[in-house]
């Protein structure tokens, strides 16, 4: 499933991210990232570290239905992972030139 996920610690969402492989792929490159994953590495570390320090760490995700708008495609799960990226201050996401 395609889809935008969140991190989510104490009812707060720290990260959100769009997995357009696939929910399940996505989150599995979490636990086992690659050499050349710096998100994934870094991601890792911070749930690892959380999870060593009792917190629990939840998972929200949603799958918006792909639009379309004057017969161009519109990519639902990655517009809706931007905006909640610039509404909301989320510590988890490395910020880039948006």
């Amino acid at each position: 499933m395609v889809g935008v996920y969140a991190f989510v610690k104490c009812g707060t969402a720290l990260y959100v991210g769009v997995a357009t492989m696939g929910l399940a792929k996505r989150l599995y490159f979490y636990g086992n990232p690659g050499a050349t994953q710096v998100t994934s590495q870094r991601l890792n570390a911070i749930i690892k570290n959380e999870l060593r320090s009792g917190h629990c760490i939840d998972l929200y995700t949603a799958a918006p239905a792909d639009l379309e708008w004057n017969g161009l495609p519109i990519h639902a799960s990655a517009g809706l992972e931007l905006g909640l990226i610039k509404k909301f201050d989320l510590p988890w996401n490395v910020r880039s030139a948006m």
